[in-house]
């Protein structure tokens, strides 16, 4: 089928592009410590930047400038890369600061995280690569089941691959992660949220460079922000019934918090298991790695055959796509015996925004998502960034009280887990 040759193709072309970027900038950034920490605390929510942007992309403008083909889908692959590049940083910067990994041991697990990462990124992208996506493949063709069952297949084989290539089980990838989130949140420091935002400013810059090159779209900085004034305050630029943006907000937190709640009930009735029974753990624990992504493509069959439609189908892809990092926390971080909840959500929560995005992107008559979508088919770019930009501020804003939650209440705790587990 072409949607898998296509698939493979761009995970392959935006893993080696992106992960050669990243991690060169990240082995540069790593021979500063306050410019390393600095990137890390900016790229752990700035690496989902890239993903989330997608539905507010204007690629109607390449069609009317240059050659769809081309110009759109050579957009679409950059923003790929540049996602994926962001993310082998964060992981590379992680490997050689906090987890002091010696060669071969940060490449190989700085792979993993790209090429999964890069899955991912491929999957959710082919919603907007037209007849090159496996979703105009799985609602053209008449044999569209088929189409959904080659891409889980797919995204089972590779994960099963990557994994079984570096040796890692469930285990030591849950370990992993909480030794990274107990450094984030016992190592902040003035230094790393000066350099943090010192990377947050370059890439306002970055922004307002770029929007001169598009100038009759309005996308500088200055612009979208009165955007975002208008949509909150004053008649909608969008046409949707007399009710401002706040609408749309209600719609996709109540979407995201939800999923995250599903998501959560059954990581911990799994953990609760698997500290209980130890047959449980051996049966499962092979298994919780392919809960990654296939499961994704589940409720979008569900809605192929018309038996999952709108608000819960995007629930369902939030709780799917956050299930395996709610439960990699709570289980790595089990012996806080509960009180690792925050820290769960809190790791759980980008990717719960980017299922509220792929399931509103799917079917949808309202949230943010349909906000951008609705904005972008109306011609309407800074809308679109607008609309994004609030709801990047709204997972910041979430993620920065969940941590600032947990280092409040359990620093004690956190503080003994980094003494434990030798992260310095």
């Amino acid at each position: 089928m072409k949607a898998i040759g296509v698939i493979l193709l761009q995970t392959l072309m935006i893993s080696i592009i992106g992960g050669m970027v990243g991690i060169l900038f990240g082995k540069w950034l790593a021979n500063s410590r306050m410019l390393g920490q600095g990137a890390l605390r900016f790229l752990r929510l700035g690496l989902w930047i890239p993903i989330l942007i997608y539905p507010a992309l204007p690629f109607w403008w390449f069609d009317n400038k240059y050659h769809y083909t081309y110009a759109a889908l050579g957009v679409l692959i950059l923003i790929s890369a540049a996602a994926v590049g962001f993310s082998a940083c964060y992981h590379y910067l992680h490997a050689v600061i906090t987890l002091h990994l010696q060669s071969p041991n940060p490449q190989a697990y700085v792979r993993r995280e790209i090429i999964l990462q890069a899955l991912l990124v491929t999957f959710f992208s082919q919603t907007w690569m037209g007849e090159y996506g496996w979703p105009a493949a799985l609602f053209a063709e008449s044999g569209g089941l088929a189409v959904g069952l080659a891409v889980i297949t797919l995204i089972l084989t590779v994960t099963l691959l990557v994994n079984w290539a570096i040796g890692a089980d469930f285990d030591q990838i849950a370990s992993i992660r909480a030794a990274i989130i107990v450094h984030e949140l016992t190592d902040e420091r003035p230094r790393s949220f000066l350099g943090g935002s010192v990377f947050a400013a370059i890439v306002i810059i970055m922004w307002q460079g770029l929007s001169s090159f598009v100038q009759d779209l309005n996308l500088d900085p200055a612009s979208v922000v009165k955007t975002i004034y208008r949509l909150f305050v004053e008649t909608p630029l969008l046409g949707q019934f007399d009710i401002t943006v706040w609408h749309d907000v209600d719609l996709s937190l109540l979407e995201v918090i939800t999923g995250l709640f599903l998501s959560g009930l059954i990581a911990s009735l799994v953990a609760y298991g698997m500290g209980r029974i130890t047959a449980f753990n051996r049966l499962v624990s092979p298994l919780l790695q392919l809960t990654y992504l296939a499961p994704l493509m589940i409720p979008v069959l569900l809605f192929y055959a018309g038996l999952l439609r709108l608000t819960r189908l995007t629930i369902a892809s939030v709780g799917i796509l956050s299930f395996f990092p709610f439960l990699r926390v709570l289980w790595s971080l089990r012996d806080m015996k509960g009180k690792q909840l925050f820290l769960a959500i809190d790791d759980a929560l980008p990717f719960a925004f980017v299922g509220m995005l792929f399931g509103e992107t799917m079917n949808a008559v309202g949230g943010l998502g349909f906000l951008m979508i609705r904005a972008r088919g109306n011609y309407q770019a800074t809308e679109a960034v607008a609309v994004f930009a609030v709801m990047a501020g709204i997972l910041v804003l979430i993620s920065t009280l969940l941590r600032f939650l947990s280092r409040y209440f359990y620093r004690e705790i956190l503080i003994r887990a980094k003494s434990r587990d030798g992260v310095e």
